[in-house]
């Protein structure tokens, strides 16, 4: 990883932009994309941002265009286990709302990938 933390944001929401906007202020990280489910949804959150930050409503063709060294996810509960797993799996550090997943055993599941790959992997 160079000096730099390049972040997908992935959901435009409330907490995802609050997150995005906190990202920009501090020095050597960069948004590099917002992944949404819908492209509308993301529109306001690229607005705010400084420069001009790619959007996808696909979350893998986020990753393989942005080439993020860490993600930060701010989603429905629903979408946190498959986001997270394939982040790490891909080597990527990890930022997602609270609760890390839905069951107790896709949380342990998680922990154990970010264990193994060795990447960061916080709650909020």
């Amino acid at each position: 990883m160079s000096d730099e933390i390049k972040v997908l944001n992935v959901g435009a929401g409330f907490m995802g932009t609050l997150h995005a906007k906190a990202y920009e202020q501090i020095e050597g990280v960069r948004n590099v994309g917002i992944a949404t489910r819908n492209y509308s949804s993301s529109e306001k959150l690229a607005n705010v941002l400084a420069g001009e930050v790619p959007r996808f409503t696909d979350f893998e063709e986020g990753l393989e265009n942005t080439s993020p060294d860490a993600v930060a996810i701010s989603t429905y509960t629903d979408s946190h286990y498959k986001y997270v797993s394939a982040a790490l799996n891909r080597g990527l550090h990890v930022f997602v709302e609270k609760p890390l997943a839905e069951t107790t055993a896709e949380s342990q599941e998680l922990f154990d990938v970010a264990n193994r790959v060795n990447r960061k992997l916080y709650i909020g």
